[in-house]
């Protein structure tokens, strides 16, 4: 369009841009579910407008030139949906080959009648699957273990509110008995839990293989249907399941995580957060936050030979609400210089919280410290060179959690440009899910809290893009949930 038009008394209005709302395909329908046939060659799409969307070019697939005109049908289960002509809009380099955008000349596509049509389809296709020949595909050991959790979870839920109601009857007089109930069931439910939750790991591990993806998907089909209802009182285990924000592990959730203590509306759902927030993943969380400050300390010594004004620069990467930055600030920091913090993140609240706390611990501490908080898309994240954040080199960059959600290609391009920002000397923390461990269970199959888990070969992979020799090693946390790639530049 152009800059504008002039209506009749010559005044120019703006110009009017409009682009259709884009759906990863994943998010809107299912993987699979929807194709684009050009000439008889299928196509993925990954993301679809209404009118238009962007198809993956297989190795072996053509493309067509930039504005061609190509007929085109759009396939929902197989079924045509659109038939017609649209014009090829660009073609992208992608880390797997090519993406080509299409744009649909003859008709809109009617994306809401298209999701009811697919939960239609998915609505028969469940009526037409046995239940029985489903779970076949699940180990016995397996069914039998979320068996006997939801049988523990059940009869404990059952007693604890008989006996809650029991002394709620007293009134007032009741309240220390509500509370003495809580902790006497804790205190004996905690190791009978424990050993329930590595019955299944154990029982699931086979589960967790790559060729296993059908009956992984059946496991937690069957997890979430027969026992995770059972625990949404637990305000842990409700956030991190429902994904209120759209994933599992909000600044709320780990707010949950790192106060561990009792919450919910009944003594059976304060029992269960706090189991939850007990979880070896759990600990693994709060170590590492411990590990990350001694991160800190460790990088602050090794600048000593650096000017006395010279500040202390880290940034951290899907910083959540920095609880390590406030306890650091409000410990008051051993090292001498000024640190200037920069914190990177997609979600608005978790920023907001940490600037509040940050800056709060600093006034009452005195602290020299400035703070920087960037609000970004991961998109805008990836596309936005870090200086751009930071203006200068930093001294420690890390990220806690972010990598347990990025695949092997992006994660190592990912590493590489950090490692390009750090100062000769600084230090590049990267964290992720160790693997193997006994504690993938409950997250995974339980509360659909996936992470990418990594061994500590396929971690020290991730650094493949530095090419300088630099220094490098993994720690693991105390609980084998968790482990940090640390790389170290070389100083000059």
């Amino acid at each position: 369009m152009d800059s504008g038009y002039s209506n009749a008394t010559g005044l120019k209005l703006p110009k009017a841009r409009y682009r259709p709302k884009r759906h990863r395909v994943r998010d809107f329908l299912e993987s699979g579910a929807m194709r684009l046939e050009i000439e008889g060659v299928l196509y993925r799409i990954r993301d679809i407008s209404m009118n238009g969307s962007a198809v993956q070019v297989g190795k072996d697939q053509r493309t067509w030139p930039v504005d061609s005109r190509v007929k085109v049908h759009v396939l929902l289960h197989d079924e045509v949906v659109y038939k017609g002509l649209a014009r090829v809009v660009r073609i992208d380099q992608v880390r797997r080959g090519q993406r080509m955008g299409i744009e649909l000349l003859d008709a809109f596509l009617d994306l809401p009648a298209l999701r009811w049509q697919h939960e239609e389809r998915l609505l028969d296709k469940s009526f037409e699957e046995n239940p029985s020949h489903r779970l076949a595909l699940v180990p016995k050991s397996y069914r039998l273990a979320v068996n006997h959790a939801a049988y523990f979870v059940e009869r404990y839920r059952r007693i604890l509110t008989h006996h809650e109601n029991r002394y709620r009857e007293l009134g007032r007089d009741g309240r220390a008995y509500i509370d003495e109930l809580g902790r006497r069931a804790y205190e004996h439910l905690r190791e009978p839990w424990n050993l329930i939750r590595l019955e299944a790991a154990a029982a699931s591990r086979e589960l967790m293989k790559p060729n296993a993806k059908k009956a992984r998907y059946v496991a937690k089909e069957f997890t979430e249907t027969v026992l995770t209802p059972l625990l949404l009182d637990a305000p842990a285990i409700e956030r991190a399941y429902t994904k209120p924000l759209g994933y599992p592990g909000d600044f709320k959730t780990m707010g949950y995580i790192y106060e561990k203590t009792y919450e919910g509306s009944s003594v059976f759902g304060r029992v269960m957060h706090r189991l939850s927030v007990d979880e070896p993943h759990a600990e693994g969380v709060r170590n590492r936050k411990i590990m990350v400050e001694d991160f800190h300390k460790r990088v602050a010594a090794s600048l000593d030979g650096l000017p006395p004004g010279e500040p202390f620069r880290v940034t951290s990467i899907a910083s959540g609400p920095a609880l390590e930055v406030v306890d650091l600030v409000k410990a008051g920091p051993p090292w001498k210089r000024s640190t200037h913090w920069t914190l990177v993140d997609i979600e608005e609240n978790a920023l907001s919280l940490a600037y509040a706390n940050i800056h709060a611990a600093i006034r009452e501490k005195g602290a020299a410290a400035e703070l920087r908080c960037f609000h970004t898309s991961f998109t805008q994240f990836l596309s936005t060179p870090l200086i751009a954040f930071t203006k200068r080199r930093q001294h420690f960059i890390y990220a806690s959690g972010l990598f347990d959600y990025i695949a092997d290609t992006l994660a190592a391009t990912i590493v590489g440009v950090l490692y390009d920002h750090l100062e000769p000397g600084g230090l590049l923390s990267i964290g992720n899910a160790f693997w193997p461990n006994e504690h993938f269970w409950f997250t995974e199959y339980v509360i659909d809290w996936r992470l990418i888990y990594r061994t500590r070969e396929q971690v020290l992979a991730m650094a493949r893009e530095i090419k300088e020799p630099a220094e490098i090693e993994v720690e693991i946390d105390d609980t084998g949930s968790f482990q940090f790639l640390n790389i170290r530049k070389p100083r000059r």
